[in-house]
């Protein structure tokens, strides 16, 4: 069969684009069917994509991806552009990896996957207005009731995908995401003058970073990293300074952006831990990334990566920083501990394959083909 992917995210060098890549390297790699990367004009020449990958290029204006991202709106005429021209590709069927880049398609059976259902959770904290939240919550919307089969990547996602949206679970499969092979090569681990946890992600309230800070003010020798775009999301980068400097922790946290996959895998392979303190998450990438390098992770217990590594990973109260500092302190306190975590962890993180959630994708995208 002849299946479409709609890769308007594919440049993104996290979140959705990360999940988009890996997806088509476990399709690939099954090599059971005919997978087309359809993309705008502007993001297929910024992909760069090596030859012998099939794709389909539709002329537009603008990227797909940046013109969502503008007040979670694009343009109606690069929205019919996009449409017709996926409308165009005349695939058995079409798969949407997120509902940001979505656009009805006629005549065409669609696919989607719904990461998480934050934004639903949290308006006030992932959108700049009501009426940004009003249109993601719409636009989500539609994806839903045309979608043949939905896609998410974890059983907490399902679970609040069914809530949220009313959706029957037996429509909404699982595909858990998984860490690219690069998190499973040697590291070179980076040296500090002190030891240090990390967070790597992205910067809006949701993520939570200023429990994390005032987790820190409370345990002494201790710095944190802060990997993520502070390059790109200026308003949010700014308003962390600023959280910073009013705990006069300066001396302590440093900020890192624009990273390769190896830096970041060497940047946790230092760490004392990663910490991802988010409210919520529907899967948590880097913290099963940095479990597969061998790094201790400490989880928010709403997330879904909390579900998933168990009790391979310490858990605290997303709400209570003195919790959060006592799970710092072990692991900076207690080697044997650090390294059974990190052992056990490890040992979750590696089980966890593309191929795996290709072959969910694949099934749906079967099901949805014969419908």
């Amino acid at each position: 069969m002849r299946f479409g992917i709609e890769a308007g995210s594919w440049t993104n060098p996290r979140g959705y684009g990360r999940f988009l890549r890996g997806l088509y390297g476990g399709l690939a790699r099954r090599g059971r069917h005919e997978w087309v990367l359809a993309l705008d004009e502007l993001t297929a020449r910024e992909a760069n994509l090596p030859g012998g990958i099939s794709r389909q290029v539709i002329p537009t204006r603008y990227s797909a991806s940046r013109g969502a991202a503008v007040h979670h709106r694009r343009s109606m005429p690069e929205m019919i552009r996009m449409s017709w021209g996926l409308a165009r590709g005349k695939y058995d069927a079409l798969l949407f990896p997120s509902p940001h880049t979505y656009v009805p398609v006629p005549g065409t059976r669609e696919l989607l996957v719904l990461h998480d259902v934050t934004a639903e959770r949290f308006p006030e904290l992932v959108f700049e207005s009501a009426l940004a939240a009003r249109r993601w919550r719409w636009k989500t919307s539609v994806a839903v009731r045309r979608a043949r089969r939905i896609v998410t990547v974890s059983e907490h996602s399902r679970q609040g995908i069914a809530e949220i949206y009313g959706v029957e679970p037996g429509k909404i499969l699982v595909a858990p995401e998984a860490p690219d092979a690069i998190f499973l090569e040697p590291a070179t681990p980076v040296v500090r003058p002190r030891p240090y946890v990390l967070f790597v992600g992205g910067l809006s309230p949701h993520k939570n970073i200023g429990v994390l800070l005032e987790a820190l003010e409370r345990v002494p020798g201790v710095d944190l990293v802060l990997a993520g775009p502070f390059k790109s999301d200026l308003f949010h980068a700014g308003e962390i300074t600023a959280a910073v400097q009013m705990l006069n922790l300066t001396d302590r946290v440093e900020t890192a952006a624009d990273f390769d996959d190896a830096a970041l895998r060497d940047l946790y392979a230092g760490a004392l831990a990663l910490v991802l303190p988010s409210f919520d998450e529907g899967f948590g990438l880097p913290a099963v990334e940095a479990a597969a390098v061998g790094t201790p992770v400490i989880l928010s217990a709403t997330t879904a990566a909390a579900d998933l590594l168990g009790d391979a990973a310490l858990r605290f109260d997303p709400e209570d920083a003195s919790e959060l500092a006592l799970a710092i302190e072990l692991v900076r306190d207690d080697p044997a501990a650090r390294r059974s975590l990190a052992a056990r962890a490890q040992e979750k993180a590696r089980a966890m394959t593309w191929e795996r959630a290709a072959a969910v994708v694949e099934g749906a995208a079967e099901e949805a083909a014969s419908a």
